[in-house]
């Protein structure tokens, strides 16, 4: 059943990654006069990821068949305005304690949607002091509670500030399943791994 599950769960992945390709290609191209001038055209051509074709399947007749598969379009809910790009209005209702988000926060974290619905990474390089761990925490509940999006997220920060994420998750975004993967002990990690395999987040 284990095994069933995470067979199903990378298909998801790799449908989502070749739709994802599609969407930055599509990007990269409409802002192909904007890159060039920082990246030399034969580069740029490198970039740009051609979508694996899906292989036919053969049946026993000798008929091939076609598979093809959809993404569901992410659902809004309050704050949040799905056309053309999803742009936060107000503070998402799962942000709880009478929190609120301020109007440079509410642009980051658009932006933030916009590049993901796009298939772009970006960096979000604000200075020190201005919210940049409430603006993650609000993209990736978004893409949890608003876009459905199912599977973990990874996040990778200095020991020195593990603890206080895991504080600013439980504060800002309670509803989110967070684990921490960060022990000595070799049993302890193994514990972990298995819980995120048996229990994956975000499902």
């Amino acid at each position: 059943m284990k095994q069933k599950k995470l067979r199903e769960y990378n298909t998801m992945v790799k449908q989502a990654t070749m739709q994802r390709i599609g969407l930055r290609n599509m990007y990269l191209n409409q802002h192909e006069n904007e890159l060039v001038p920082f990246v030399s055209l034969k580069n740029f051509n490198k970039i740009i990821k051609k979508i694996p074709v899906p292989k036919k399947n053969k049946t026993k007749n000798t008929k091939t068949t076609k598979t093809t598969t959809t993404t569901p379009t992410p659902t809004p809910t309050e704050g949040v305005q799905l056309s053309p790009l999803s742009t936060l209005l107000q503070t998402p209702s799962f942000i709880p304690n009478g929190g609120e988000l301020r109007p440079y926060q509410l642009k980051g974290v658009s932006w933030l949607l916009q590049m993901y619905e796009q298939g772009t990474n970006c960096i979000l390089a604000d200075e020190m002091g201005l919210g940049k761990t409430l603006q993650t925490i609000t993209f990736l509940s978004c893409l949890k509670l608003n876009y459905k999006l199912k599977g973990p997220s990874l996040i990778v920060v200095p020991l020195s500030v593990l603890t206080s994420w895991m504080n600013e998750f439980r504060k800002w975004s309670p509803t989110l399943k967070v684990l921490q993967l960060h022990s000595s002990d070799t049993h302890e990690r193994e514990r972990l791994r298995q819980r995120l395999l048996t229990t994956p987040l975000g499902k």
